[in-house]
């Protein structure tokens, strides 16, 4: 009852399985309670203007992704969304950049999924790990940035020491993950 996060899932789960005008409405019904205990979700802010979106109340939808958006800028999903939700407000040209926003995110998300398969596999080669920090820091995710900053310090100080030390804790990763 007073769970936000069951009410957004009851909502989610309402909202996509079988949708019959009962069940969004109830699926509305539950995303608003959880916004009521949890103001600002960017999640079920998501999800309500989802809803009002499919329901044709497009200005309201657009307030909701506009909340949820300051909330998680860096979500490429929610501005593809947006993006569509202003297209259907009459504003192309806002539509246009949230899209490609949206687009450069994905790109940057894909190319990041390489970068660090990459430096898993060439966990010395400061190059990586350079791209990676820069990748990190434009879509938003400064710690991670600061993460591959502090290993590229630690190689250029110390490339042996550092190489020990990152064979010791994948061989402890593998052997916690092979339950040994």
């Amino acid at each position: 009852p007073g769970d936000a996060l069951a009410h957004y899932l009851l909502g989610l789960i309402l909202r996509d399985t079988d949708p019959t005008v009962a069940r969004v409405a109830e699926a509305e019904a539950q995303t608003r309670e959880s916004l009521r205990l949890s103001p600002h979700n960017p999640l079920a802010s998501a999800q309500l203007g989802q809803i009002l979106l499919d329901a044709g109340r497009t200005d309201a939808a657009v307030a909701l992704f506009e909340d949820a958006r300051a909330h998680t800028p860096d979500d490429p999903n929610l501005l593809l969304v947006l993006a569509r939700a202003y297209g259907r407000q009459g504003k192309p040209l806002r539509a246009s950049q949230t899209a490609a926003r949206a687009r450069s995110l994905l790109a940057d998300q894909q190319r990041a999924a390489v970068l660090t398969d990459a430096a898993r596999k060439q966990p010395l080669d400061i190059g990586l790990h350079r791209q990676l920090a820069v990748l990190y820091a434009r879509t938003g995710k400064p710690e991670q940035a600061r993460r591959e900053e502090d290993t590229i310090r630690l190689l250029q100080a110390d490339p042996k020491g550092t190489a020990r030390q990152m064979g010791a804790f994948s061989d402890s990763l593998q052997n916690a993950l092979a339950g040994r």
